[in-house]
């Protein structure tokens, strides 16, 4: 709970923040830019930007919780109460932040709205000539499969083969959206994302190969060398384009 308490408490932490400065401002001038700064750059792109990143895991963390309900004690009381609060803010930033850039389409371009939500919609291809639902499908698509991931691998725990399939269909799913909307602005970071899918894919394939399907023990060590392979090569890729 604590991942998703992070991005709820972060935005009136940054308004205080601001506040202080401009409080200050009365007396140095330089403060007023600093909370002008806050204001502009850090009081919705920080916890935007924080909440898409620890999405997956406050996902997880919330279905825990759900799994483990508890009315027997004041503190099982309490946390039972927050977890049923809890998807009402995994989902309501994601729609109302759908309706927001609805509303504000024809100017997300602008440099004003780019430094308040710009992290929302950083890197994606030019919202000006597709129509919105094909410029909201992959930012909603990225939230979503994260919270359906969640579910999958916590409610489906004892169901190791209907979990693959489902994540096995959830990469599909990306890729296509990725190889038809190419949603984002240059042609390698389109391929670097269906590289990443492709490799999420080949990496959970090799997970069907470590049931009893292959019976040798020779045979599944060679698949779990290929496996770290596989993921290791991903992750050294993402780095040098990291640094890059």
């Amino acid at each position: 709970m604590g991942t998703l308490l992070i991005p709820i408490l972060l935005i009136p932490l940054i308004i205080a923040i601001g506040s202080l400065f401009r409080l200050c401002g009365r007396r140095w001038w330089w403060c007023n830019q600093v909370a002008d700064h806050i204001e502009s750059h850090w009081r919705w792109n920080a916890s935007l930007g924080v909440l898409k990143e620890s999405y997956g895991v406050a996902s997880i963390c919330v279905c825990i919780g759900f799994r483990s309900l508890a009315w027997d004690s004041a503190g099982g009381v309490i946390n039972s109460v927050l977890v049923c609060f809890a998807p009402v803010f995994l989902i309501a930033p994601v729609v109302i932040g759908a309706v927001y850039m609805y509303q504000n389409y024809d100017t997300l371009s602008k440099k004003a709205l780019k430094e308040k939500i710009g992290v929302a919609y950083e890197d994606l291809k030019n919202y000006q000539r597709i129509p919105f639902s094909d410029f909201i499908s992959y930012p909603s698509f990225f939230f979503v499969r994260r919270l359906f991931l969640a579910m999958t691998v916590v409610f489906l725990k004892n169901h190791f083969y209907v979990q693959a399939l489902l994540l096995i269909a959830q990469g599909l799913v990306a890729t296509m959206i990725l190889a038809t909307h190419k949603p984002h602005l240059t042609r390698s970071s389109n391929y670097f994302e269906v590289m990443n899918e492709v490799a999420v894919l080949v990496t959970i394939y090799h997970l069907f190969l470590m049931t009893d399907y292959v019976q040798e023990l020779k045979t599944k060590r060679a698949l779990g060398y290929s496996m770290v392979g596989v993921m290791a090569l991903q992750a050294l890729i993402c780095i040098i384009v990291s640094i890059g």
